[in-house]
């Protein structure tokens, strides 16, 4: 009896074993898992194609910005795509290319074929926010949303508490000598998963700033991007960024999803507000203090 005993532990043992071995091999490969650790994978399924999210759980980054460092909460995880919105997903998506960059001295009305692969970019935040509603109304996994400043630098750091940008070879810079973007994913992932995170091509966000710089004094909105692109020295692709006025575009900037579990509302951007050009009419009006104008 005892020897069937310890015969019987063996085998629970030897069970248990295998598969937290299993476990521990699909999370390292990428295969899908959503028990909520960091870099678990989840498939959504948007306009037919699988998108792989990567989950990004609580917690704090330092953000070194002059002249005073400040200390930020993630306070709820949420799911990051892995890669950039690629043309192939734009396309199935709004059933029309973006607008695409043409060969040096090609005409106007020539057409260029470009890898399905490829990040898409030449879409302003008003062709991101069509877009965005459009997947998250018949989505069964959530709201989609663009990330903020604040997401997109945790997931970069995967973890860390220090920045660390790449190396030339890691990642799609102007040291790379590519001179253009490069398919999703041709890139080693980072910790958490994700790809392309630094250079490729710079990425929306959803936090927004208000420029009073317009000669005619009118304040216009414009919407951030980060990581660097193509063209950014790999010194420079963790600090590398700019804005944009909603209704523009560059052949350097493209966009990466959040999927948000929750019923989740963009305090930046009310679904009720008119569109008309694209800037102050935009957003709600933002409070304006005292001294903001001379």
């Amino acid at each position: 009896m005892s020897r069937f005993r310890g015969f019987s532990f063996f085998c629970v043992c030897a069970i248990v074993a295998a598969s937290l071995f299993y476990s521990d091999r699909a999370h390292s490969q990428g295969e899908v898992s959503t028990g909520r650790r960091a870099g678990d994978v989840k498939i959504a399924t948007i306009a037919g194609i699988p998108t792989r999210f990567r989950w990004l759980p609580p917690g704090e980054l330092t953000i070194s910005e002059y002249p005073c460092p400040r200390k930020e909460r993630i306070a709820t995880g949420f799911w990051l795509a892995e890669t950039e919105t690629t043309r192939r997903l734009w396309n199935a998506v709004m059933s029309r290319e973006p607008l695409s960059p043409r060969p040096e001295g090609e005409d106007v009305d020539g057409l260029v074929k470009l890898d399905d692969d490829l990040p898409v970019t030449n879409v302003s935040l008003l062709d991101c926010r069509e877009f965005i509603d459009r997947i998250s109304a018949g989505s069964v996994d959530g709201r989609f949303s663009l990330p903020t400043g604040t997401q997109l630098e945790y997931a970069r750091r995967s973890g860390s508490t220090a920045e660390r940008v790449p190396d030339e070879n890691e990642m799609n810079c102007a040291e790379s000598g590519n001179g253009a973007p490069t398919p999703v994913g041709s890139y080693s992932p980072n910790a958490r998963g994700l790809r392309d995170v630094y250079g490729n091509v710079s990425e929306l966000l959803s936090d927004w700033s208000v420029d009073y710089s317009s000669p005619d004094g009118v304040k216009k909105i414009c919407f951030g991007y980060s990581g660097g692109d193509f063209t950014t020295s790999k010194t420079s692709c963790g600090s590398a960024g700019g804005s944009l006025a909603p209704n523009a575009s560059e052949e350097f900037v493209g966009f990466r999803l959040v999927l948000n579990e929750v019923e989740y509302v963009d305090a930046n951007v009310s679904s009720e507000s008119g569109l008309g050009d694209g800037t102050d009419d935009f957003l709600p009006e933002p409070e304006e203090k005292e001294g903001d104008r001379l």
